[in-house]
This record gives C-alpha cells, structure tokens and sequence, in this order.
C-alpha cells in the first residue's frame, strides 16, 4: 500500500567512518546522516537477528536456501565469533521470529513441527524444547510471531480466524490461555515493556494500522502513524520508541511510542530491502535483516521455457529494479487457453495487470490491479483491484466486480475450465466464487490453512498446499507442507497427493506432474512426475544469478511460465541510532 513517508533525507555519499568498528566478522561501520550501519559478512543465509537482553549473544535463524525445513536457530557472540546451534532437530520443520525473553533465559520462537503452527521456547543453557500453544494458530509459520511479557513469565500470540483474530496469552505456567481481546486483524502483537499495553497492526485507519490494547481496560485505541503503513512492530526497551517494517521495500522506521510522524532508518542506497527489526540491548541500536543491493541495471523479467528444457525466453520485464519479490512472488503469470498470451503482473510505482503475446512480444496493459487469471474462453481476464476480484474483457470494455472488498488480501486467484467457479487465497485459507458474482464461499468446512496451486482433471480436483503431510515418502520435503485435491463437483473428503517438492508449485492440467522453484539460482526449475517421483531440474544458466518463482504450467503442459528475480538473500545488519533518537527537539 503506498502512502507518503517523512524521512531523513539520505544522500548519495557514503563515507566509511573513523569510530572503532565491531571485531570478528562485522564491517566497518557504514555512516549516512548519523546513522551507523554495520553488515555481519557472511556467505550464509541468515535471518531475523536478535540480541539478547545482556548483548553479549546474537540470536538468528540460520536458513539452508536448498531446502526450507532447515530453518534452525543459532547463536553467536556478539562479534560473530562461536557460531552453534540451540537447536538440532532433523526432523523437517520451519523455525521462525526468534523472541528473547527479558530474564535472557528462553528464547521463544514460531515453528510448523507437525504440521501446525504453534509457539515453542529453548532453554539458553540446558537447549530443552517446550511447547507454548495448546492449538495450531490458523496461519502458516510466517505470519504468527509471539511477544514476551516484561516478567518473562507469558507470550502473547495472535490466532488467526476467518473473520476475526484472537490474541492470547500463555501463561507458562502451562495453564488455558487467556483471551485478551479480538479483532478482525491482529498482526504481530508486541508487549510494551512496562506491561501495560500491547501494540499490534490491523485494520488500516485515517492514521495508519497501529492500534494500542491496554491490558487494564481491555480498550483498543489507534496509534498515529502518519497514515504510515507498518509491520511487525518492536518496542525501544525504554518504552519511548517503536520501530517497524513498512512498503514498499520493505524498509525500517522509528515512531515515537506517543504517535507521530516516522522517521526511515533504511533505504535502497545500502539494502534493497530490510524487515524482522528488533532494538539491541541498549536501545541505542536496530538489528535487522537487509536484502543485498541487486546489480546495476538489474531487472524481474517474465519467461519461459519448455519442460524438456528447451525454448527458455524472456518474455517481458515486470519491474524496473530487481527485487519484486513482496509484489509478484504472491501472483503467477496465466496463461490464455489457446497458448497465444501470459498475463502477468508488473510494478513499477504500482502493480498493473499486463499481457505479452509469446510470439511477437508485444506487451499491452489491461488494468490496475494484479493476481491476473484468464477466463476458459480466454476473452476475459479476472484479476485483484482494491482487495476486490473484478473481471475485464481484454478490449478493457466495462469491468466489473466479482466481489465486495474482502478483508486480507486475494492472492493468486484460479479460473475453472468449466467457468464454474474461481479460487482463490484469502485470510490464509481457500475460497471459491461464481465469476458471476457472488458471496464467496469457503473450500473446506473447517476453513483450514492451505495455499492455491490450481485446478486439474477437467475442474473436477482443485489441487492445494497444506502444511500437514500424510505418509513417510519424501519425508525430508515435509518442511514445503503436502500437496492434497479436493473434489468441487461431488461431496468427498481432501485426498492426500504427496509431499510438496518446493516454492510456488503449480500442477499440468492432467495432473501427472508439478513444477516448483525455490529460494536460490541454483535450485532453478523442477519438474516432477507424481506417479513415480522422478524429477528433473533445469537450471537456466541463461540468467545467472536468478531464482524462479511463481510457477504456471501450460495447458498443454509442454512449458512453463515464471518469474526470474535476483536470489532472495539475506545478511544481518545493525543500525546505530542513537544520533537519530537523541534529536528530541529536530524529531517530529
């Protein structure tokens, strides 16, 4: 969502500063008006840092990109030196948003061990395991993070609904967890540290999306953003300041905790994007997780190429920097039914639903708007505008809207081939509508957590990711959650497939095989056949350097669609701030 953002200006110079430098790993300190910013060098990827309350450790979550249930927390001390694991555990699983409790005993962290989401702590010292959550969460591992109460005796977590949150918080003492209030959106819940209140980001208002919970009177107030948009909020440990990721970027700002206008810490001339910010140990400083700089020049570009490996062709750019992930890593490129057109998604100040004709190349705009799938006649395009789903004559003549705006986002809609229904994402579980109109309907009673892959078999199976797995083939995919089909033309349970092999998997419309990228250039394109499990990978040596995300397979099934991005990579950085929040007076 776009929304001007007050900022300090920050100009091209960049000067390596004389202020003594972190030993071990750590680079020089890099100075733009008076911030301080320092890069932990390390070829690894590694995410979300944390110190811990004392700031002789570093907490982190060490990734392993060929394989995403290897996501495993570690520490380090605060020069880098002594890296080692706090948890090891083969079993297959996503560990995320690592907390520090205040005491520096437990670190509490998000995990989908078995296939549901929940809280989990370790012991700093002993390494011991203990489940928090009593239930899974409603959401996949990325979108629940717990808050520590300033005792360090409860979390705070929120569980997710259809049409409302929940935030609860766990004693741990191990007692039914409390409902502290509800909410139709309750987003990344933190506790302030004097323990009165509990700030979250939910439904936007005239000021932004913060809203404050105080725990006496159980009230909800809005905070004053400046019609800033923010994510994943963390409190100074004084109490005074909040920092937060916002879009486009994503980018880190502090706010005053009282509201007003923020102030951007991060911008494009260092990271291309930064997220997962927490206050160091002294409130003087940000750790945060920072995006590498994409090449000069660097471009997302639409492609294609056949499933044998032949024919690969960019198509199209889709934005005019690297890095596009946050916007079409969410939607994949559809093709038309006769094979002549993709539409797709491109950014460039904002999404715009565009169409490429494969042969000739020439590329038209059809609408504002993204999450583009095109109609079984090919002659309409439904797509995702205002958090609606509209559908549009390619000639652009009258859209119109399928829905009334939707709480969430709609994410990757799908288009039957017997124009019965549309499916899409939303609120982290299915829906399905008439491409006439219509109150949208849930695909599964239980509105359980699953993510679109598309339909197959003539309609009569809508192919879905979900995070529980049945079966022990595989076993070490389980991390990427099981690939399940329901019936939509006759009354029958989902029906187990396999384990799922990777990112952004789509299905050929005869079902006998999948396609999936992944997380680095390296993984590039896997094709897999479910009857047998052979596979094969393509790595597109044309494009360096790039990964493949968001996956459409053919109707033919003889090519494949996609988008080539620089590989997603992280470094952890540290922002000293302290200049910036001692100016009291020159601070909005």
């Amino acid at each position: 969502m776009n929304s001007s953002r007050p900022s300090i200006t920050v100009f091209a110079c960049v000067l390596i500063c004389s202020t003594p430098c972190l030993a071990g790993d750590f680079s020089d300190p890099i100075a733009q008006n008076e911030i301080y910013f320092t890069q932990f060098q390390t070829e690894e990827l590694h995410q979300e840092p944390i110190s811990s309350p004392d700031g002789h450790l570093i907490a982190y979550l060490k990734v392993d990109p060929q394989d995403i249930g290897n996501r495993r927390l570690w520490v380090m001390e605060r020069d880098g030196g002594n890296p080692r694991p706090l948890i090891v555990d083969s079993r297959s699983h996503i560990q995320a948003y690592p907390k520090w409790s205040p005491d520096g005993q437990l670190i509490a962290f998000t995990s989908d061990l078995g296939g549901e989401t929940g809280i989990w702590t370790v012991h700093i010292e002993t390494g011991v395991v203990t489940r928090i959550s009593d239930r899974h969460l409603g959401a996949d591992a990325f979108a629940v993070a717990p808050t520590w109460s300033p005792d360090s005796e409860a979390l705070a977590v929120t569980e997710y609904g259809i049409n409302t949150d929940h935030l609860l918080k766990y004693n741990l003492s191990g007692e039914e967890p409390d409902t502290l209030c509800q909410a139709r959106n309750i987003i990344f819940p933190a506790w302030s540290p004097d323990g009165n209140s509990i700030l979250f980001s939910g439904e936007t208002h005239g000021d932004g999306s913060f809203w404050i919970l105080s725990l006496d009177s159980r009230a909800i107030e809005p905070l004053n953003s400046d019609g800033v948009i923010g994510f994943y909020p963390a409190w100074s440990p004084d109490g005074e300041w909040i920092a937060f990721q916002s879009d486009p970027g994503p980018h880190i700002y502090v706010l005053r905790a009282k509201g007003g206008s923020p102030v951007q810490v991060t911008d494009d001339s260092l990271v291309t994007g930064a997220r997962t910010v927490a206050w160091d140990h002294d409130g003087e400083a940000l750790l945060y997780s920072g995006h590498p700089l994409a090449e000069q020049g660097a471009r997302a570009h639409l492609a294609i190429v056949d499933t044998t490996g032949q024919n690969f062709a960019i198509l199209a750019d889709v934005t005019q920097a690297g890095g596009a992930m946050n916007v079409i890593g969410r939607q994949t490129p559809s093709w038309s039914p006769d094979e002549r057109f993709i539409a797709f998604t491109s950014f460039v100040e904002d999404t715009t639903i565009s169409i490429v004709e494969i042969k000739g190349g020439d590329v038209r705009e059809i609408s504002p708007g993204n999450g583009q799938t095109f109609s079984p006649s090919g002659d309409e395009i439904a797509y995702v505008h205002g958090n609606a789903l509209w559908t549009s004559s390619l000639d652009e003549v009258d859209p119109y809207p399928i829905t009334l705006a939707l709480p969430g986002d709609i994410i990757r809609p799908h288009w039957s081939s017997d124009d019965e229904w549309i499916v899409f994402e939303n609120r982290n579980t299915l829906w399905k509508v008439s491409p006439y109109g219509g109150e949208p309907r849930p695909l599964f009673e239980d509105k359980g957590l699953a993510f679109t892959i598309g339909w197959a078999e003539n309609s009569q199976y809508f192919y879905y990711i979900s995070p529980r797995t049945q079966g022990t083939q595989d076993a070490g995919n389980d991390g990427w959650g099981g690939l399940w089909k329901l019936a939509t033309t006759w009354a029958s349970p989902p029906e187990y497939v396999s384990s799922n092999v990777g990112w952004w998997t789509d299905i050929s419309d005869d079902a006998s095989f999948v396609a999936a990228g992944g997380l680095s250039a390296s993984q590039g394109l896997l094709i897999q056949r479910l009857s047998d499990g052979t596979s094969k990978r393509l790595l597109l040596e044309e494009k360096p350097g790039h990964q493949v995300i968001s996956i459409s397979v053919s109707p033919s099934g003889t090519r494949v669609a996609f988008y080539l991005v620089t590989q997603w990579h992280t470094h952890t950085w540290i922002a000293d701030v302290r200049n910036l929040i001692n100016q009291s007076v020159s601070l909005p």
